[in-house]
């Protein structure tokens, strides 16, 4: 993600601490999903199809960024290619991706 010039907050860098992969991903538990309010964006893979129940957990719902409009569930192929953005995929991120961005760039 840093490639494509997505920064993760701070806050999250340092609650994901030594567990980050490359561009900010990693592992946020429930307790610490206020981090979420740092960012314009949040994209998260779900490889359970379970959007709608995540999106409704209360603790989600009602964080400023969900309540934006700016929480996006991305699926496997996504999330894959945003750990190793290449020339083959990065017409599919930006396909996937380009929505969410320009929503928080207007």
């Amino acid at each position: 993600m840093g490639r494509l010039g997505l920064v993760s907050p701070q806050e999250v860098q340092t609650a994901i601490g030594s567990g980050a992969i490359e561009g900010g991903q990693g592992k946020i538990s429930y307790e610490q999903a206020g981090l979420f309010d740092a960012a314009d964006v949040v994209f998260i893979s779900d490889p359970g199809n379970a959007k709608d129940s995540f999106l409704a957990t209360p603790v989600i719902a009602n964080l400023e960024v969900t309540r934006a409009g700016n929480v996006n569930i991305v699926d496997q192929t996504t999330a894959a290619a945003l750990l190793i953005p290449s020339p083959v995929n990065i017409s599919h991120l930006l396909d996937q991706l380009g929505p969410a961005l320009a929503k928080i760039g207007a």
